[in-house]
């Protein structure tokens, strides 16, 4: 699988999003889930997911299996591994530009 690269001010690095479990037989993919909020402040939270599919498209209609995946495949992930997992997914997202200082800016 191809890995996607980022910068984010002095964080670089390369990161697989998305792979094969040889092993579990299954795709597994990074996502995100995204939630607008008003209060306190505007704001907007991302969090991170992983979706196991069979064939690479179609995710598995088990929760239970899910759940089991979700904690057995990536236990020994860290902090920092997920970390960069969304900040490569964001860098993609953003087409490369690099992110901008919104405290600067007038609201």
């Amino acid at each position: 699988m191809t890995k996607v690269a980022f910068r984010w001010d002095d964080i670089a690095g390369l990161r697989q999003i998305q792979g094969v479990s040889a092993k579990r037989q299954m795709n597994w993919h990074f996502g995100v889930s995204v939630a607008a909020r008003t209060a306190p402040f505007r704001h907007v939270r991302i969090l991170s997911r992983l979706i196991f599919t069979e064939d690479g498209h179609k995710p598995f209609d088990d929760p239970a299996k899910m759940h089991r995946l979700r904690r057995s495949f990536a236990k020994t992930w860290r902090n920092p591994r997920w970390r960069d997992m969304l900040l490569a997914f964001l860098h993609w997202l953003a087409d490369g530009a690099p992110p901008t200082d919104r405290t600067s800016q007038q609201r």
